[in-house]
């Protein structure tokens, strides 16, 4: 896949909408209010929604058409064909250097985001992408302490983050991220979110800006909230993509993972942990088999995690 760029367009802006009416016009006032030096746009997709969404989203694009470029879908597409679908349309539109993601339900609180954002990844070309704090809200747009808040934030921070993300699951929101385009090029094949964290921090390191940029709202009607295991099996897919990439080549060091101890150790401990997953529990014991070596790092990784986790996570952070 050939990676597209219009000229001097800086950024664009991944947003999914579906029957996001009472939220919407938030969301898209948190795009149109970025102050940049830059140009960048907003592909806003409807998935054929069935309230008014369609029609503020109209009303966007007539008033900053040179910011909002709307999709409308005649026929749900996730429907009928998934994330994978909808991906597949929204890397069609995608032209800009960097990549960012915002759904139709949550909302930007920073007018600075992106500038902030893309002169963290301007200045720091070794990185795929950059991430930040976020407030969780409730569905009236009320700030709320929450579990997920806490520790993802906890967990956040700059560098290699490829083996803490696979330890912890994940620690990252998905509207607070921006991506370099070429490294998200054959990523439509997995699902945003987690696995595109994954499929970017293999390839380069990640910057993490403390601001509380956004705001991520608690839908009780949202796919996350009413269907959260739809998502489960495409991300262990991911987790094994991912797994078999570095075991042939640490694209960090530029060496064989059997070169690095801890890194057996930990990537033991992520196949046994994963092993027990029904969706992909074939695939890794097949990946055992392949690479018999693993069988005692695997024992070795979880045994460290149950019972020497200080050592364990200590060792994650120096990778």
């Amino acid at each position: 896949m050939q990676v597209k760029c219009k000229r001097n367009l800086m950024v664009s802006i991944h947003c999914l909408v579906y029957n996001h009416e009472p939220y919407l016009r938030q969301c898209l006032d948190g795009f149109v209010m970025q102050k940049t030096n830059f140009q960048f746009e907003v592909i806003v997709h409807d998935d054929a929604s069935t309230d008014n969404s369609a029609e503020i989203i109209r009303e966007y694009a007539q008033k900053y058409p040179s910011i909002i470029k709307p999709i409308f879908e005649k026929e749900n597409v996730y429907r009928l064909k998934g994330f994978a679908g909808i991906n597949e349309i929204m890397d069609q539109h995608m032209y800009g250097k960097y990549i960012a993601y915002c759904e139709g339900d949550d909302y930007w609180c920073d007018c600075n985001k992106l500038q902030k954002q893309v002169n963290a990844l301007e200045q720091n070309p070794e990185a795929t992408m950059s991430y930040t704090g976020f407030y969780v809200v409730d569905n009236l747009g009320n700030k709320i302490k929450h579990v997920r808040s806490d520790n993802f934030m906890r967990h956040s921070h700059s560098g290699w983050i490829f083996w803490d993300l696979l330890v912890h699951t994940n620690f990252i929101m998905t509207l607070t991220t921006m991506y370099r385009r070429d490294a998200c090029v054959g990523i439509e094949r997995t699902p945003f979110d987690s696995g595109l964290f994954l499929s970017a921090t293999r390839q380069g390191k990640a910057i993490f800006i403390p601001d509380m940029t956004s705001c991520y709202r608690i839908n009780p009607t949202s796919i996350m909230n009413t269907c959260p295991h739809i998502l489960k099996a495409p991300y262990y897919e991911t987790v094994y993509f991912e797994i078999k990439n570095v075991i042939l080549c640490d694209k960090h060091t530029a060496k064989s993972i059997l070169d690095h101890p801890w890194k057996n150790k930990v990537l033991g401990y992520i196949i046994g942990r994963y092993i027990r997953k029904s969706t992909c529990r074939r695939k890794f014991f097949l990946l055992l088999l392949r690479h018999p070596f693993l069988w005692l790092y695997t024992i070795y990784g979880v045994y460290l995690r149950l019972f020497r986790d200080s050592i364990f996570r200590n060792e994650v952070n120096k990778l």
